[in-house]
């Protein structure tokens, strides 16, 4: 909700610590684990990934008998199929969401099932 309504756009994080012990395994396809994200111009809302000036990457960091790993992963641009699969959106935040995804300027990407 900060990023969408420019709340510290530069730079914004949501730390919580401990909420998962180290020892237990997670598994974000278990948990049904779903994410989708947008880099937006400040002043006109339109999605910045021309290719020629911006290159998304997303990798997976983790630890696994005590060696140490990385998995890029990959996306794409979320459809009707990716949305329907998310949970319903706060009260608040529905009508922002509607707007990102009908406007042809702006766009989320969401990460392929895997």
């Amino acid at each position: 909700m900060q990023l969408i309504t420019h709340h510290n756009p530069n730079v914004s994080e949501a730390l919580e610590e401990n909420i998962i012990e180290s020892t237990r395994r997670l598994d974000l396809n278990e948990a049904k684990f779903k994410i989708a994200w947008s880099i937006e111009g400040y002043t006109d809302n339109q999605i910045k990934d021309d290719p020629r000036y911006v290159k998304y990457m997303v990798r997976l960091i983790g630890k696994k008998d005590n060696k140490g790993y990385e998995k890029f992963l990959t996306f794409h641009k979320c459809n009707d199929t990716d949305w329907d699969q998310f949970p319903e959106p706060a009260r608040r935040m529905g009508a922002k969401i509607d707007r990102i995804r009908e406007d042809p300027k702006r766009g989320m990407y969401c990460l392929d099932d895997s």
